[in-house]
């Protein structure tokens, strides 16, 4: 397993450039590996573009407008949101 998220890509700065000179805002982001379990440590680091790979990007994508009502159905009734709501309260307590 790895976990990434996503960034705008690094760009060569000079050595008295401002804390955020190094990354490219007018490129699109990329997704940029952060952490993995053992055996996947080669993911560290690793940089993918859109176009290698585009499925990885679409989980960063916003849903859409139906998302609302798909969240609504995978809770359940109003009945069953407020027993999950109970649930919830009580295993962060």
């Amino acid at each position: 397993m790895y976990i990434g998220k996503l960034v705008h890509p690094s760009k060569e700065i000079d050595e008295d450039a401002d804390d955020k000179a190094h990354l490219d805002d007018e490129a699109p982001k990329v997704i940029k590996f952060i952490h993995s379990s053992k055996g996947h440590e080669f993911m560290n680091a690793v940089v993918l573009t859109e176009e290698e790979a585009p499925l990885s990007h679409e989980v960063f994508k916003k849903g859409d407008d139906d998302g609302e009502d798909d969240a609504q159905s995978a809770a359940g009734s109003d009945e069953d949101g407020a027993q999950n709501e109970k649930k919830a309260e009580k295993d962060i307590i």
